[in-house]
């Protein structure tokens, strides 16, 4: 029937207008909409309320005065009540209103709310799945539409179960990025109670309240929960060191290398003196030397600057115990060798995901506060079939930041680059994150990332006159720190010179190499007591 048509149809009876002024509803508003009323076969006399569709009737809704009680034209078309207004350019710039009937859309309209519709069939009885929502008849009228017109949608759903469950049903066939959702005064559970109990004012303030939908990580600043400053942990290493190096809670660093040139002996004594300075704890993951044996001796010969066995100079049995005692105190082992249940055949699987959950369990039982991977070539890595490399690491790496931010802790990994190649004077270059073998990402990622590079001072061969070669004796190393995230506080990236004493991993000044030097590589430091 079209629009023309309709206007021949009977007004609203006066039980009709008391019906719906009792309602709050506006009388001349409903009939302005086209409802009308009359008296069915059965006698009773009922609500009609028409659903069209470019102006051209598709349907009525048909509510019992006297009782709650609902029916449609057969075969009529479940589209939204007053689908016209979704596209109607004169209301584009407004928010487009789904209410879950017809009468809590009036309220709406009658508040100057006109773009306002309504479902046909009011609200599921329960949560659908999502293959529900794919396929239910009820929000065929939703999956149809096209929403990009509307800057936002106010689903202004009843305030009980079945509304929450078609709320959370439009926001996912909406998009919830583009959803708001309202709350109801006490006693009132829709927007129909709204008017009645607190009027149109009260109807607007619900309206013009509707607050976005949240979206995973999507926050204003005042949403956001307060952060301490960043805490800075410096080793206490050998000072030109200790300035590059900042340890921080929330962070990943990478440390890397040429295969020999002392990289973990630089992450241990790093890691070591910042647990002593600051009290904190070690969750470490040695993988290329046992707990008990290697690591332990090198933690006793950096502690007492004695090592076990030492020929001229051993550890002794106070430097052994009471090594024993403070590494029970600062270190807990990520330790992959041995069954993964006591008692039962079957390995540890050393996997990221072994290595993430015993990292966790290290922090929540034990507090540590460092968690130290060496080296990252020694955890079984299993990619998704479909990953390359690159996005491997990225992932991986990217989980770790996340794992350091959420449990407040550091969390240092020690990789080797790719295959070096000699330049042309015989030596390699020095490795950064760029050099690491996988992808960019070592470089991009990290917020701290340090070589170590063995680089002897270059003095005149002994056998060949006029040739010079690297230092057979010399232990010098490079110390650089080639990222550091944040300038202000952890410093600026950097390089310096010093000595390793491989005996004792520790690290002292490397002046008395210089008068033996024949060439340099890298530019000296300055040194604090030259004299101009």
């Amino acid at each position: 029937m079209s629009t023309a048509a309709q206007t021949n149809t009977p007004p609203l009876s006066k039980a009709a207008i008391a019906f719906l002024e009792n309602r709050g509803l506006d009388a001349d508003l409903c009939e302005n909409l086209g409802l009308t009323s009359g008296i069915g076969r059965s006698g009773f006399e009922w609500l009609v309320i028409p659903y069209e569709r470019n102006g051209v009737r598709v349907n009525r809704k048909f509510r019992r005065i006297d009782e709650k009680q609902f029916k449609q034209d057969k075969g009529g078309e479940q589209i939204l009540w007053r689908v016209d207004c979704v596209t109607d350019d004169g209301l584009k710039d407004e928010p487009l209103i789904i209410t879950e009937g017809e009468f809590d859309a009036i309220a709406s309209i009658q508040a100057g709310y006109w773009r306002t519709v309504s479902m046909p069939g009011g609200a599921p009885a329960e949560p659908l799945s999502e293959e529900e929502l794919r396929s239910s008849a009820r929000f065929a009228c939703i999956r149809e539409m096209s929403f990009e017109t509307c800057g936002a949608v106010i689903l202004a759903v009843d305030g009980d179960g079945p509304g929450t469950a078609l709320r959370t049903a439009l926001a996912a066939l909406i998009g919830p990025a583009k959803c708001k959702f309202v709350t109801f005064p006490p006693a009132c559970k829709d927007l129909n109670d709204v008017l009645r109990e607190h009027g149109v004012e009260g109807v607007k303030r619900v309206i013009d309240g509707a607050r976005w939908m949240n979206i995973a990580g999507v926050f204003l600043p005042s949403e956001l929960p307060p952060l301490a400053p960043l805490k800075v942990w410096r080793p206490q290493v050998f000072a030109p060191i200790d300035n590059l190096i900042a340890i921080c809670p929330g962070h990943v660093s990478v440390w890397t290398g040429l295969a020999g040139d002392g990289k973990s002996t630089l992450v241990n004594a790093a890691m070591w003196t910042v647990a002593e300075r600051y009290g904190l704890r070690i969750a470490a993951a040695p993988f290329e030397s046992t707990p008990q044996r290697e690591y332990f001796e090198d933690l006793v010969a950096f502690r007492s600057g004695r090592a076990i066995g030492d020929r001229h100079d051993p550890a002794t049995d106070e430097d052994i115990e009471e090594t024993r005692a403070w590494s029970e105190r600062h270190i807990v082992f990520l330790h992959a060798d041995g069954h993964a249940e006591p008692g039962k055949s079957g390995w540890i699987d050393a996997t990221i995901e072994w290595f993430i959950s015993a990292a966790e369990a290290a922090v929540r039982r034990y507090g540590c506060s460092i968690i130290v991977l060496d080296p990252w070539s020694q955890i079984d890595h299993e990619p998704n079939s479909f990953e390359r490399e690159d996005q491997y690491v990225r992932r991986v790496l990217k989980g770790f930041k996340q794992f350091a931010r959420e449990f407040d802790v550091h969390v240092a990994i020690v990789a080797h680059p790719a295959k070096p190649k000699r330049g042309p004077d015989g030596t390699y270059p020095v490795p950064e994150g760029y050099d690491i073998s996988g992808a960019a990402h070592w470089k991009n990622a990290p917020d701290l990332g340090m070589t170590v590079y063995r680089d002897p001072p270059m003095i005149d061969d002994p056998e060949n006159p006029g040739e010079s070669i690297p230092d057979p004796n010399s232990t010098r190393v490079l110390v650089k720190a080639w990222k550091v995230k944040f300038h202000r506080t952890m410093n600026r990236p950097g390089e310096c010179y010093a000595r390793l004493d491989a005996r004792t991993g520790r690290y002292f000044s490397a002046e008395h190499w210089e008068e033996r030097t024949f060439k340099r590589k890298f530019p000296q430091p300055p040194q604090e007591d030259d004299d101009e």
